[in-house]
């Protein structure tokens, strides 16, 4: 389901050190050391860029072309101080009329992690989610390992749903289930709180 046309635009969403913003393909080549990094893609299903076209090919493929169709925003998340994009997160799936969407495409640059910044942008998302696009929830998926992505997303009040088994890279998975719910909304049947 899209969104209705006249919320459907690139946002700026700016936080304390970081802001949130469209990704140009031309900005590849200052994006394709962040993820040129492994251990970024250990639980991604899409394959490690090898070289800056990849990195163009990624931004359109993630960014553009779901944003043009209106099934999803993803946005970069641009350290304010060197105005350069170190990550990405989004919002996928926008469903307006159930009124929800999965927030991911979360990566980070490896110098930013433990600093706190992947939270701070996933609340710049989350707040723009419950405010202005009116979505009342999103859900998380993650990967059983990715200790990292399961703090932050509980810091953010994540509330757990269950979890299942998946296919990540050829290999079974335990994956686990999250929903954040806009703050005057009830926790999802079978949260624990």
């Amino acid at each position: 389901m899209m969104l209705p046309t006249q919320n459907w635009i690139w946002p700026v969403l700016r936080g304390e050190r970081v802001q949130l913003r469209q990704i140009d393909r031309r900005e590849a080549l200052t994006i394709y050391p962040h993820m040129a990094d492994a251990d970024l893609w250990r639980y991604r299903n899409s394959d490690m860029p090898r070289s800056v076209g990849d990195v163009a090919a990624y931004i359109h493929a993630t960014c553009e072309r779901p944003f043009i169709a209106r099934e999803s925003l993803v946005l970069g998340i641009e350290w304010r101080t060197t105005r350069q994009i170190v990550g990405m997160v989004g919002l996928l799936g926008i469903d307006q009329a159930a009124r929800r969407a999965e927030l991911g495409s979360l990566w980070l640059a490896r110098s930013l992690w433990g600093r706190g910044v992947a939270h701070e942008a996933c609340q710049l998302l989350i707040d723009y989610a419950f405010g202005p696009l009116e979505l009342r929830r999103l859900d998380v998926l993650i990967y059983a390992g990715n200790t990292r992505s399961l703090r932050c997303f509980e810091h953010l009040g994540a509330h757990f749903l269950y979890s299942d088994s998946g296919i990540l890279r050829g290999r079974r998975w335990q994956r686990h289930h999250f929903a954040i719910t806009a703050p005057e909304t009830d926790p999802p049947d079978g949260a624990s709180l």
